[in-house]
């Protein structure tokens, strides 16, 4: 049986290692946002495990456990952030410090009397949380047509769990219980974290890199924008920004269009990337030739485009959502036994604002319920209690 101070400093040594070679490597990776919030979660972890080896040389720096218990909640928290600006959506920064912060304050307010397990109960929390929900956005968006973030989704459920249940005892039982120290204690805790940080660590840098191959490959893409009239996603963010900002002194409408391939992630696993690829370019071509003509498009996403135009109604906006969809069904020829259909989510100035961000998560969200709902339809979003 491994004693506890070697099972503290192996899990010191692999969190160490694996942080330093991810952070030197994303350093190759200048452009690429989820891999630097990603690096901000391991050198976090690695902030943790020097906090609570102070602590254990001398209990008078009690204070160490509030900085360790901060910066285990916040690597956590910035791998799920990281999770989602992968798939193109807001970071959500202002929770991922918040909650770190809570745990910090609550080993201060416990102060040295609070012992090793001062504050715990917020730490474990934000752990489960977090770990729970970057499960979840693994399976999402982009993320869930790649292989590997279904192995760190399978990760980060398991840690998850573990948490919970180690929360959960925690609270009804306490930390000196013989139940709580012989399944979830510190020995348990280190194991988990080992196998952890291996397994996301080697997937992470794989969808890092992925991630960034795909922000190279946009901005070439962008210089080919004159010949297919798609726009690299930051550029298209900024094209649509300046709309936004024009419509909005003419307080005129605008409608952002979010098209998805329906079940893109199953059709990669079963025909391959080199169909997959194939596919999305072809159903590219159709929705730029029937989209409206004056708009602009851009490749948010693997297999996800959104469409910016403006509309007066509505009820323009779903003819016009209905003929890109349309469009799709008369044009594509079948690629093997595969056809592909879309979803549209529209959102429109005139519900949701005149803020980017919020016309590109309204108008993804209607078009996940188009999915929900069967696929190969078009919702749009007409506010919270009224959606036609």
């Amino acid at each position: 049986m491994i004693d506890l101070s070697t099972l503290t400093l192996v899990t010191a040594v692999v969190v160490v290692t694996v942080g330093l070679v991810f952070i030197l490597d994303t350093l190759l990776w200048r452009d690429n946002r989820p891999g630097r919030i990603w690096s901000i979660s391991f050198m976090s972890g690695m902030l943790t495990v020097f906090s609570y080896m102070l602590w254990s040389t001398d209990t008078a720096f009690w204070w160490a456990i509030a900085i360790g218990n901060g910066a285990f909640v916040l690597s956590i928290a910035c791998l799920w952030s990281g999770a989602r600006v992968f798939n193109g959506r807001n970071a959500l920064l202002w929770v991922t410090a918040a909650a770190p912060a809570v745990a910090v304050v609550a080993v201060l307010i416990e102060g040295p009397q609070g012992g090793s397990w001062a504050g715990a109960f917020f730490e474990l929390a934000g752990v489960s949380a977090f770990a729970v929900a970057a499960g979840v956005e693994m399976l999402r968006g982009r993320l869930g047509a790649i292989g590997y973030a279904r192995i760190t989704a399978v990760a980060f459920f398991t840690a998850g769990s573990f948490y919970i249940v180690r929360t959960i005892i925690f609270v009804a039982f306490g930390a000196g219980s013989p139940y709580f120290t012989t399944f979830f204690g510190s020995e348990a805790a280190s194991f988990v974290t080992i196998v952890f940080v291996i397994i996301v660590g080697i997937t992470m840098s794989v969808l890092r890199i992925d991630s960034s191959r795909v922000a190279a490959g946009s901005t070439r893409h962008y210089f080919e924008a004159a010949s297919n009239g798609v726009l690299a996603r930051d550029s298209f963010e900024w094209t649509v920004s300046v709309w936004l900002e024009r419509a909005e002194f003419h307080d005129a409408q605008l409608a952002m269009m979010y098209v998805r391939v329906d079940d893109y992630s199953d059709i990669v696993d079963a025909y391959g990337r080199a169909v997959s690829d194939q596919l999305v370019e072809e159903w590219m071509g159709i929705v730029r030739r029937h989209a409206p003509p004056h708009s602009d498009i851009g490749e948010i996403n693997e297999g996800e485009l959104a469409i910016v135009s403006p509309m007066s109604s509505p009820a323009e906006a779903r003819a016009a959502a209905e003929a890109i969809r349309s469009g799709l069904q008369s044009d594509s020829s079948p690629n093997g036994n595969v056809r592909a259909t879309i979803s549209i989510g529209v959102s429109l100035t005139d519900y949701v604002g005149f803020a980017y961000s919020s016309m590109l998560e309204a108008a993804d969200a209607a078009c996940e319920r188009a999915q929900e709902d069967g696929g190969d339809r078009e919702v749009v979003d007409t506010g919270l209690t009224n959606r036609a």
